[in-house]
């Protein structure tokens, strides 16, 4: 075997090896949006909601925490013009109800699975963040898909109704930071029916259908 042949192929190898692990890094990646979702892609657009209502003997017991509410929104969507192979984009609303304080508290922005972050937990977790340095939070689902965990250390949320709203100079609004604190930095929340992220939702006709739905 001459010296060429071998570089060659070595070469071969290196690059069936990469393609068989991006390969196994994108399947599981669909495994986790099928756990996430609760069921494989199906049309354009899919939601699934979290939720956790802290009642006051937990407050009681971790009188640390501002959060006695939480809300996650995800959805990811297909758009038309995407490139064959391209991952449809993932999105998230969070809402928080903070002790002392009647509105929700609402943000979001985008996520990002592990297989895209270049991290090892690509079958379990994923990041969303706010943009323009927002902060936000990691998602990781149980063993038997049924909740999340979820992890953050600060995040910027804004009043109802403020969060697109623009201030007097044509700038989004600044919104105020919620910090992880000494008890509000990791929440375990529920799956359940979307009916209960309706406080998220602003577009009439997902609402309306959500509202169809048994």
């Amino acid at each position: 075997m001459t010296h060429l042949f071998k570089i060659t192929a070595l070469a071969a190898l290196g690059l069936f090896a990469s393609v068989a692990g991006a390969s196994a890094q994108s399947a599981k990646s669909d495994e986790l949006m099928q756990r996430i979702f609760g069921a494989p892609m199906s049309g354009a657009k899919q939601s699934v909601c979290f939720v956790r209502t802290y009642d006051a003997a937990h407050l009681a017991a971790h009188p640390k925490q501002k959060v006695r509410q939480m809300i996650v929104l995800m959805g990811r969507e297909t758009h038309p013009d995407a490139m064959e192979g391209e991952e449809p984009t993932i999105s998230f609303s969070v809402g928080f109800r903070l002790k002392g304080e009647k509105n929700l508290l609402e943000s979001g922005g985008s996520c990002l699975n592990a297989r895209e972050t270049g991290t090892d937990e690509v079958s379990t977790r994923i990041m969303c963040g706010v943009d323009c340095d927002g902060g936000g939070f990691d998602l990781k689902i149980s063993d038997d898909n049924k909740s999340v965990r979820v992890e953050m250390e600060r995040i910027r949320v804004y009043e109802p109704g403020q969060r697109d709203a623009e201030d007097e100079d044509g700038g989004p609004m600044p919104g105020r930071g919620l910090s992880g604190g000494a008890d509000d930095r990791v929440f375990r929340l529920d799956r359940v029916s979307l009916r209960d992220c309706l406080p998220l939702i602003t577009d009439k006709q997902q609402i309306a259908a959500i509202k169809r739905m048994k």
